[in-house]
């Protein structure tokens, strides 16, 4: 069998110019999309496609320069504790961040009458399972390998410097991912972004990030579905 051989450095600088070309364009992808898409499949398919590349990229990389998962937070010592810790901070980001700050940027960031809004894509009960997979692999798994593996890279990279940086980067961006919503919610999002990647340098536990995020995705989805039949 033939085995790839690629040396530390490369497989670094290469993980690092992909982070930096996925920042870049993910901003530019922003600016351009201000609106949502007409269909909820159309959104959904779009989300699918884009988290099986990020999913599938990051694996690669990490396996290229054999990190083993220990090294970037995953470890199943005291899991039930890293889950118990993951659900009540997600239960703190939820309340804080999705409708306590969420509702501030509101008021103060009016969201336009022509950016269409996401509340559209709760009107139909048989969604829901669909969001639940969005929430969960998507945004709670996904998105915070993503960033575990950024902040990772950049701190082997270029130290202490790059970590913020890079922590600064991945908030904005982030951010940025959610200006469809509105400014006030990518503002909002942004800065739940950066409690997200404190709270992993801080604790060094893949599994308590995950759960926050996919914790409180699944709040604001059932939330937003309660809101829809109230209304």
């Amino acid at each position: 069998m033939v085995t790839l051989k690629t040396h530390p450095k490369t497989v670094l600088y290469f993980s690092i110019t992909i982070i930096i070309i996925y920042w870049l364009y993910q901003i530019f992808l922003a600016t351009i999309h201000k609106n949502i898409q007409s269909s909820f499949s159309e959104f959904a398919t779009r989300i699918a496609i884009a988290k099986s590349i990020q999913f599938v990229s990051i694996i690669l990389l990490l396996r290229l320069d054999r990190v083993k998962c220990q090294e970037i937070g995953f470890s199943l010592e005291n899991w039930k504790k890293q889950l118990f810790v993951g659900l009540i901070f997600g239960l703190i980001m939820f309340l804080v961040f999705n409708i306590g700050l969420n509702n501030v940027m509101g008021y103060i960031f009016p969201k336009p009458a022509n950016s269409g809004s996401i509340n559209a894509y709760f009107s139909e009960p048989s969604n829901l399972y669909i969001w639940l997979v969005i929430g969960i692999f998507g945004g709670g798994f996904v998105e915070e390998l993503m960033r575990i593996f950024m902040l990772t890279r950049f701190q082997k990279c270029f130290g202490k410097p790059g970590l913020y940086i890079a922590l600064a980067c991945t908030s904005i961006v982030f951010g940025f991912g959610h200006l469809y919503q509105g400014t006030g919610t990518a503002i909002s999002t942004g800065l739940s972004g950066l409690f997200l990647g404190v709270f992993y340098l801080k604790r060094k536990s893949a599994i308590e990030v995950i759960t926050i995020h996919a914790f409180s995705d699944v709040l604001a989805i059932l939330g937003a579905y309660q809101m829809y039949v109230n209304h």
